[in-house]
């Protein structure tokens, strides 16, 4: 039995444990609130961690109340986490130059102007999800419990606070709507020139 598979609402609350929860994870950068990787991707893998500084805290604490009970899931718990659980070892980012586009880009305030807003401040929110038989008519290609863990922060830095940091892969990276070029996004994700994909390789 996974790790995931053993969280219960009696036990939930005691249960946060970020190397577990990076083990064979999927990492989905400037997620929004969508979840189309779990629809895709929630019959091979129960862990899953969106990252998106775009979305306001209490619109993503309600969509992971909600968003998943039409589509046959009960949640199990919900708890805000911080930032010592997230790195318990601490948090030093990756030693990658940052070419001129992304040089360019951060010169023009885009980061600094999200995270020292007055209307935002880092977040995550983690939530576990059990597969109710009897509130939907597909239960086949569907995980019996899976995890999601939110953060609202930028997609870069927490992969290199998450799984650089602790020394894990995720077994699966998504990316659908990245917010590059007139977005919010300070970098390409998926150029093989920028740091997150670079990040990835090293």
């Amino acid at each position: 039995m996974s790790y995931i598979d053993q969280i219960t609402k009696e036990n939930f609350e005691s249960k946060f444990n970020i190397f577990e929860i990076l083990n064979q994870s999927v990492y989905y950068p400037a997620s929004g609130i969508d979840a189309s990787d779990i629809e895709c991707l929630g019959n091979k893998f129960k862990s899953f961690i969106h990252v998106d500084y775009s979305c306001k805290k209490e619109d993503v604490f309600e969509a992971m109340t909600k968003h998943f009970t039409p589509v046959g899931y009960d949640l199990i718990g919900i708890k805000e986490v911080f930032q010592s659980e997230l790195t318990p070892n601490g948090f030093q980012l990756n030693n990658i130059n940052f070419n001129e586009h992304e040089k360019e880009r951060l010169k023009e305030n885009r980061i600094k102007k999200k995270f020292y807003s007055l209307n935002f401040e880092p977040f995550a929110y983690w939530a576990v999800y059990q597969l109710n038989s009897n509130n939907t008519y597909k239960i086949n290609d569907k995980a019996s419990q899976f995890s999601l863990l939110h953060i609202g922060g930028e997609g870069c830095a927490t992969f290199e606070a998450l799984y650089i940091n602790n020394k894990i892969n995720p077994s699966c990276v998504v990316i659908i709507n990245p917010s590059e070029g007139y977005g919010d996004n300070w970098t390409l994700f998926t150029n093989p020139n920028f740091r997150f994909y670079k990040s990835i390789s090293s």
